[in-house]
């Protein structure tokens, strides 16, 4: 453990990347959910915490190290306006809000293959409506270009009647030519 905390404060970083550089297995999910529940700003330095501070940090991450010993995982998925947006195997308490949902789960396995389902899923349909926004585009695109085209023959037109008589003089007065 205090090879744990002397990696952790040894590094000139923020404290959330200070964490889960320095400890196998932790995500920056984690380095954040920990520095929030030590009472720090996990984009702090590292190096701006009191001893106080120091010891929340690792009495936080003691919780994790113990919850991983004792096997009591706590599977969720945080759900942001119903989309998938992290998933842990610890309680995550970090997103609070009211646009943030966390449902629990069975296992590992069931978080995993729901997140990268519905992520799928997501991925799809944004890339589906992507294509669809290219092809609207594309018809507008043609679409104005007809229209501009028909707007300069129809101003053509406004002087078909002045080319007509020409055209009519011209056809009975040109053997007089």
């Amino acid at each position: 453990f205090d090879e744990i905390k002397a990696a952790i404060f040894s590094k000139p970083c923020s404290v959330a990347k200070a964490i889960y550089s320095s400890c196998t297995g932790f995500s920056s999910l984690l380095g954040q959910q920990i520095a929030y529940s030590a009472g720090v700003d996990g984009d702090a330095s590292i190096d701006s915490l009191s001893v106080e501070e120091q010891s929340r940090v690792m009495e936080q991450i003691e919780k994790i190290l113990n919850i991983r010993n004792e096997g009591t995982f706590s599977p969720s998925i945080i759900f942001h306006n119903n989309q998938p947006e992290e998933f842990s195997c610890v309680p995550i308490t970090l997103y609070q809000q009211d646009s943030y949902e966390v449902r629990h789960y069975d296992s590992i396995s069931n978080v995993l293959e729901t997140y990268y389902g519905e992520k799928e899923v997501i991925s799809r349909i944004r890339q589906k409506s992507v294509d669809l926004r290219k092809v609207v585009t594309t018809l507008l695109e043609r679409n104005r270009k007809k229209e501009f085209l028909q707007e300069k023959q129809l101003n053509d037109t406004e002087k078909r009647e002045k080319y007509k008589v020409y055209g009519e003089l011209l056809q009975t007065y040109g053997h007089q030519l």
